[in-house]
């Protein structure tokens, strides 16, 4: 599996969404990608469930990727957005699953 191509994909499917204050973190872990989408706010929460809905059905049509990929929200109020950055090398913490549910972020 090709981690680039599928990062490219989701930031292209972003900057279409006109998302701008989003993160995606890849990263491998068991033979698999996660790509961690953290939102700010209720609108960029939103438009990130899109892009999740748009890459499940690109899921649908390509089964060798579907099984790989995994992709979460983890909403974060503003305060929270911000120290995201500040921590930026505890990219693990608070790491939800799922395919498209928004996740609680983790606790300070």
């Amino acid at each position: 599996m090709d981690t680039e191509n599928l990062r490219s994909i989701l930031i292209q499917l972003t900057k279409s969404l006109t998302v701008h204050d989003i993160e995606i973190v890849d990263y491998v872990q068991e033979s698999s990608v996660h790509f961690r989408i953290i939102a700010e706010g209720y609108a960029s929460q939103e438009k990130a469930k899109r892009v999740i809905t748009v890459l499940n059905l690109i899921n649908a049509g390509r089964p060798d990727l579907s099984k790989n990929m995994l992709i979460s929200i983890d909403p974060l109020t503003p305060e929270e957005f911000r120290n995201f950055y500040d921590s930026s090398d505890s990219t693990s913490s608070g790491v939800s699953s799922g395919t498209g549910q928004a996740a609680k972020p983790a606790e300070a």
